[in-house]
């Protein structure tokens, strides 16, 4: 197990990356250097929750 590096046999399916952590232990850097990596945006919990509008959080 692991002796041998694996290669991908599907070309179609994509890269998809969990960077879980604890708050304030570089999250939001993680989540800028992957969107710099992939060229895309990435969801992260705090900016997601603060670039919403004021409708979709309110009580």
């Amino acid at each position: 197990m692991g002796g041998v590096p694996s290669i991908p046999t599907d070309r179609t399916r994509t890269v998809q990356v969990i960077g879980a952590g604890y708050s304030r232990t570089g999250t939001v850097s993680m989540a800028l250097a992957l969107e710099r990596l992939l060229g895309e945006p990435v969801m992260h919990g705090g900016t997601q929750l603060f670039g919403r509008e004021d409708g979709w959080s309110s009580s």
